[in-house]
């Protein structure tokens, strides 16, 4: 397993364009991704699940990753974040 910890960038915190874009982005992938922030924890590939963390511009969140191809997989989500999920 690895993690990070990332920030939320975005003005609007994770709403539902860059939740659905990393839902996206992990379609097929075969690893077990889990956002936590706090006490909470949301399975990356459940748009509900993410909603529920109601994370906020500023919130830091940590992600962990197990699975096969685990590294690549936690590079691909904290580019997101680091870059805003490609958000103007």
């Amino acid at each position: 397993m690895v993690s990070a910890t990332v920030t939320v960038q975005n003005s609007l915190g994770l709403h539902a364009r860059p939740i659905s874009k990393l839902v996206k982005s992990l379609k097929g992938c075969s690893d077990t991704v889990l956002l936590n922030k706090g006490e909470q924890q949301a399975n990356a590939t459940n748009i509900y699940q993410m909603m529920a963390l109601n994370a906020r511009c500023g919130d830091e969140i940590r992600i962990d990753v197990n699975g096969d191809t685990e590294n690549d997989t936690l590079f691909m989500i904290t580019d997101l974040f680091q870059n805003k999920f490609y958000e103007t």
